[in-house]
This record gives C-alpha cells, sequence and structure tokens, in this order.
C-alpha cells in the first residue's frame, strides 16, 4: 500500500550528523579509504570505491522535496521508490514479496517499529537500490533512522530473496528488540538449513556494489545458512558497528566480495562459525582482514565422501577464540569423513594462526588436531603459529609427553611426507609443539628440521610409536623428543 502523507522535511533525521546540504567531494577516493581488500583508513581506494563520509551525508543528491510515501504491509506487486517523490517512510514492518527498486537519490527512513522484509519462506522478493557513482557524481540511497537515538529494527532476506546494492548506505538499525539469531543489520538466510536434510549450498544472493552499513548494535551484516555475496559484487563497508563488521558460515567465506573497507567497529573481522556437523570445501582468501574462528571448526565432510578441504591464501590471518572454551581445527572425523588443510603462505605474505585475546597468552585456542586424514595433500607453508596448545583431549599418542596438548596433532596415518614447512611456532602452550601420534617401524618424516620454534615447550616435536615394540625407544637411544 502506497499512502501520501504530509510534507518532508528538508534534511533527514538520519543525516542529523551531517550538513543538510548536499556534499561536492563525492570522487571515487575515499577520505577514509583502504586499498582493494583493506580494512583500515589509508591507502588507495579500490575500483569504483566511493568516498564514505560524503556518501553517507547523501553524495551529490539535493535535499528531498515531495510529499512523501507511506510504505506499509506486505508489498505484492513491483514498484519503483522514486526520489522525486520525496521520503520515504516505514513505521511498522514492511514485507517485499514481489520486485522493489529504490532510485539513486532516494531516501527511506524507519521509525522504532520500522522494519524491511525481503521474501518470505514461501513467496520470494527482491530489493534492488539503485545507487550511483558516475563521472566523479555520487548519487547514493540513504536507508536509515527517523530519530537517531531510537534503532529501527532490520533487513532481513529470506532464503527466497535476494538484495542489489549499489552506493547505498544502511544505517541507524538492530535495534536489541529485533536482534533474532544473534542480530545484524541486514540479516541473510541462506537457501540451506541444518534441519533440512542433504548437504548445504552457498546461496549468492546478495550483489554489494559499495554497500554501506553503519552504526549497527549486534553485526553489521549477518549472513546465515550458507548465504553469501555474488561473484559480481565489488565491494562492503562496515563502520561503526557495537559488534563484528560481518559473520558468516565457515563454509561459505570464499563468497566475500573482492574488496571490503571495515572501520571503527568493536570488531573490524570477519567472524567464522559453524552450524552444520561438517563442512563444505572452502577458501580463506586474502581480502586485507583477519577472520576470528567463533568456536572449533570441525573439518570434515557432512555426509561420507571425499575429504573437505580448507584453503588459506598468503597474508591471510585467522584469529581464534575460545568464548565457547575451546576454539581450533578438528581435520576428520571418521575414515570416510576425512579433511585436508592447505595453508601456502610465501615468505613475503605469510600466514598467521594466532590467538583472538586483546592480551594473548600461551594456550588461548587448542590449534590442529588431525584425527583421520589422508597421508598426503596437506600443507603449511611459511605459516606462524602463535598462542595455540590448549586442551585437545588426547592422552598417549606417540612419545614424549602423555598429555598430548600440541600446536598440531598428528594421530593415527603415518604421513608420506613433512606437511609443516618454514613455519614458525612461538608461544604455545600445551606440552609438545608437534605431536607425531601414528605408529609406525619406517622412520620419518621430519617434521622439524625445516622449521623454528620459539618461547615453546621443550618438547618441539614428539616421536611416533614403533610397531615392533608397540612403544617408545628405551631412554638414552633415541629420543622421544625430537
Amino acid at each position: 500500500m502506497r499512502t501520501v502523507t504530509v510534507a518532508a522535511p528538508l534534511c533527514l533525521a538520519f543525516l542529523a550528523l551531517a550538513a543538510c546540504e548536499s556534499s561536492s567531494t563525492s570522487s571515487s577516493s575515499s577520505s577514509g579509504g583502504s586499498s582493494s581488500g583493506g580494512s583500515s583508513s589509508g591507502g588507495n581506494p579500490a575500483p569504483g570505491q566511493p568516498d564514505f563520509d560524503a556518501m553517507a551525508k547523501g553524495g551529490d543528491c539535493a535535499a528531498p522535496t515531495g510529499a512523501g510515501v507511506e510504505h506499509r504491509g506486505d508489498i505484492t506487486t513491483d514498484q519503483v521508490w522514486k526520489a522525486s517523490e520525496g521520503v520515504h517512510r516505514i513505521d511498522s514492518t514492511v514485507r517485499i514479496l514481489a520486485n522493489v527498486t529504490i532510485e539513486a537519490c532516494a531516501r527511506v527512513e524507519l521509525s522504532s517499529s520500522g522494519q524491511i522484509e525481503v521474501g518470505s519462506t514461501s513467496v520470494p522478493g527482491k530489493l534492488v537500490t539503485a545507487g550511483t557513482l558516475e563521472g566523479g557524481k555520487l548519487s547514493p540511497v540513504l536507508i536509515g533512522a527517523k530519530d537517531p537515538a531510537k534503532p529501527w529494527g532490520a533487513m532481513v532476506v529470506s532464503g527466497l530473496a535476494s538484495l542489489d546494492m549499489s552506493y547505498t548506505v544502511v544505517s541507524g538499525g538492530d535495534a536489541p528488540g529485533t536482534q533474532q539469531n544473534g542480530g545484524g543489520q541486514i540479516r541473510v538466510f541462506g537457501e540451506s538449513s541444518p534441519s533440512k536434510s542433504g548437504l548445504p549450498k552457498v546461496s549468492k544472493q546478495v550483489r554489494s556494489n559499495w554497500l554501506l552499513v553503519e552504526g549497527a548494535q549486534s553485526y553489521g551484516v549477518q549472513m546465515l545458512y550458507y548465504a553469501g555475496f555474488t561473484d559480481d559484487s565489488t565491494g562492503l563497508a562496515v563502520r561503526k558497528t557495537k559488534g563484528a563488521a560481518l559473520k558468516m558460515e565457515v563454509g561459505a567465506v570464499q563468497a566475500l566480495p573482492p574488496a571490503l573497507h571495515f572501520s571503527g567497529n568493536t570488531s573490524d573481522e570477519v567472524f567464522v562459525d559453524q552450524s552444520w556437523s561438517g563442512t563444505l570445501d572452502h577458501t580463506y582468501r586474502a581480502l586485507g582482514v583477519p577472520y576470528r574462528v567463533m568456536a572449533t571448526v570441525y573439518l570434515q565432510p557432512i555426509e561420507d565422501g571425499a575429504p573437505a578441504k580448507m584453503t588459506v591464501e598468503p597474508g591471510v590471518t585467522l584469529r581464534f577464540d575460545n568464548g565457547r572454551n575451546t576454539s581450533g581445527i578438528t581435520v576428520g572425523a571418521t575414515d570416510k569423513r576425512q579433511g585436508v588443510v592447505v595453508a601456502k603462505g610465501t615468505a613475503d605474505k605469510p600466514i598467521k594462526f594466532t590467538s583472538a585475546k586483546a592480551a594473548p597468552a600461551p594456550g588461548d585456542w587448542m590449534g590442529f588436531y588431525f584425527r583421520y586424514y589422508p597421508t598426503s595433500g596437506h600443507a603449511f607453508e611459511h605459516v606462524t603459529f602463535e598462542y595455540a596448545g590448549a586442551q585437545s583431549g588426547a592422552v598417549g599418542f606417540g612419545c614424549g609427553p602423555k598429555d598430548n596438548d600440541a600446536t598440531i596433532l598428528i594421530l593415527n596415518e603415518r604421513p608420506t611426507e613433512s606437511w609443516v614447512k618454514n613455519c614458525t611456532f612461538k608461544n604455545g602452550g600445551g606440552e609438545t609443539g608437534i605431536v607425531l601420534g601414528w605408529t609406525s617401524d619406517e622412520s620419518g618424516p621430519d617434521f622439524k628440521a625445516t622449521n623454528t620454534f620459539e618461547s615453546m615447550p621443550q618438547c618441539s616435536v614428539s616421536r611416533w610409536r614403533t610397531k615392533a615394540t608397540n612403544g617408545c625407544p628405551s631412554s638414552g637411544v633415541t629420543p622421544d623428543c625430537l
């Protein structure tokens, strides 16, 4: 339903901190810009990246005029919300069950009881916000709070729906009373669900052509149930949220835009979590921001089949959080549900696995626990491991200390070669750096010679057990710790 309301004010409430007049500083160079994939201020802007401060103030758009339009209830026919109509107001929940396009320079303001839902559990919907940056002229779409002191709800996108957002600012929402499923000013549900049978799939249903999410009370954006961004997304910016910039399913981390700008959030990171008992193949891409692993990731297929593969690109940092008492990577569950890790950094772009704590200490996170795995195909190269070695629950594997708390623990199968080369282990907890927990009369492989151990437990690498003696070498013959 569309009803004409009273005349719009000349300056929107969600622009109260900005000047009412339009900004003339709207080139593609951002005052808080960052390089492609960058998260902090400074550096060269990514392709098409706008001036975010100017965009938040309305860019080169004129102040809204016209009577304004109030939107209510379910929208079941295709609509275009025009800038010339004045302010578009939402004072309750509006469900978009058709195709809605919001023109460049259009303004949408929501009261504290307002919310936007795109699609439903049975009906698709699509929201397109068509802001532009053409010839240096910035014409954004602004979606924000009627009263900055009274946050609105959220933009909730169902598994059947999609967003296509270009040069758009979404701000002032995520009211505490509306933070279902953990919150998020934009909350997107993929097509998959742990309650559904079958394997999940990544739903690339959000196109972000420099969407700016600002001022959320929890997550800026939360992508649930394997929701992801489209391949033609260009960039995403999240600023000034009271939580993390972005959260998504671990198996969907490769479905991120190629450039991220995170600044002024409580956490300028991509939070990753796991909702299934296993995961799909996934890649941590080098986008200039850290990833925070919220709990133990179980790297294994959800059903019996080929091993699940985790790939980490050069330059990536994974920070492990023990907010649920444990964090790390557990590889494989059974012989039919195995996992593979490939983390190949370079001397110029090393990979880092470290603690997420502000004051890190040895044993902050568990480390890598290989339980069931192929004997080849893994790789750790030019990786720095820090502050791992929390309790693993494994006891009595390999020689050396009985308790097997370590940065890397390899059980059961003898690898065909060393997976760990040119790596640095620092400030580890537990009793051992690397536990070689298989049983074999064959020698090697050598997991110590090409790696560096600094401020680690006295037993850098514990030796494997032998089949002939079903145990460890006699004291003084061959050391239990290499």
